[in-house]
Formats: structure tokens, C-alpha cells, sequence
């Protein structure tokens, strides 16, 4: 599945869907990390970000904000992923509910939710895009251009998460981790490498 558009013209990611920032916050709050998150929060972001509700679109700087005191919460890379993936499940029981159904009648793989990538992006993100290439017939190398929050670690580590748990759905286990080999500056590509069975 090729880029929504060649790379060169794909614009920069703009705005972030607030379903996808309302998720990581009750993350957060099951797991007792909410006042802590709050007190790393740029005050001039309290109103927004902790008040927010599914189905709004927010500027950038807002998910900037929100993940980069999810980062300067510290945790460690196995919270991070678990966070992600709690994330993952709660967004994909909206956008994905309907496939996981037909999943159950008509063997729906992870190649055709791999293949819906440019569509799902589009419901959490304005901007950038997905490439995924078949490596083998239960092995895949995504590459997301064009989305800054993934210059922040703990967006990247949760973004394993989140694709770990989308694939897993369609597969027995899924693996997901991040080639720092293949990425150039995480904002413009960032290559993970997805693997099944």
C-alpha cells in the first residue's frame, strides 16, 4: 500500500483527533498517573486537553503538549507500550468494530487492516501517511511520514503499542518495534517493523 500521495507532497501532519488524546488520558488514569501528568501539563493546556471529548480535532501543539508530559512522566518502555496498546483497544473498538465483526465471518487477515492503513490514519490525524510493503506473507515494514509527535519517545513507543494491538486483533500475537536504521528524522519517516502469526 502505497503513500496516500508521493512523499514529497504529503503535508505535515496538523492536527491531532482528540478521541486519540481522550484515550491516553484514561490510560492514564486507571494506571493512578493522572495527577502527575497534570502537574507536568503546560497550564495554558489544562482547559483543553483535560476536558476534551471523542470526536474533536485539535492543532498540533495540543498533542505536543499531551505527549511530551506523557514523556516527562518517566516510565518505562513496557509502561509506555501497555499505555499505547490500552489506547489502541479503546480507538479501535470505534474505528475498528465493524471489521473485527466481518473479521469473524469472512477471515479478515491483518493484511486488510494493513491495507486500510491511509483510511485509519485519516480518522486520528490530518496530514502525512502510511506506506506498508510485504516483507514475507505474516511480515510487514510500515513507514508513517510527516507526523512530528513521533520526535517524541513515548509517542513512538506507544505507537508500537497501538499497532501492535490493531494487528494482534486479526492474528494469535502480533510484534511491532521501531527500526531506527530505516527512519530518517522521526518526523518525516518512521519505519516499524510488524510481524504475526
Amino acid at each position: 500500500m502505497p503513500f496516500p500521495e508521493p512523499l514529497a507532497e504529503l503535508e505535515t501532519v496538523s492536527e491531532v483527533r482528540s478521541t486519540l488524546i481522550a484515550s491516553s488520558l484514561q490510560a492514564l488514569k486507571t494506571r493512578g498517573l493522572l495527577e502527575r501528568y497534570t502537574e507536568l501539563l503546560p497550564r495554558e493546556f489544562h482547559d483543553t486537553v483535560l476536558h476534551c471529548i471523542a470526536g474533536q480535532w485539535f492543532p498540533l501543539a495540543v498533542g505536543f503538549a499531551h505527549y511530551q508530559a506523557c514523556d516527562d512522566l518517566g516510565l518505562s518502555l513496557e509502561e509506555q507500550k501497555d499505555i499505547g496498546s490500552d489506547v489502541s483497544r479503546r480507538i479501535h473498538e470505534t474505528f475498528l468494530g465493524v471489521v473485527v465483526q466481518m473479521a469473524k465471518g469472512v477471515g479478515v487477515t491483518p493484511w486488510t487492516v494493513l491495507g486500510k492503513g491511509n483510511q485509519l490514519f485519516a480518522r486520528i490525524v490530518k496530514g502525512g501517511g502510511l506506506q506498508v510493503t510485504k516483507l514475507g506473507p505474516k511480515d510487514a515494514q510500515i513507514e508513517i511520514a510527516r507526523l512530528p509527535l513521533l520526535e517524541i519517545p513515548y509517542f513512538r513507543t506507544a505507537a508500537q503499542g497501538i499497532y501492535q494491538v490493531a494487528i494482534g486483533m486479526f492474528a494469535q500475537r502480533a510484534h511491532v518495534r521501531f527500526v531506527a536504521a530505516q527512519s530518517r528524522t522521526p518526523a518525516e519517516l518512521t519505519t516499524l517493523h510488524v510481524s504475526w502469526v
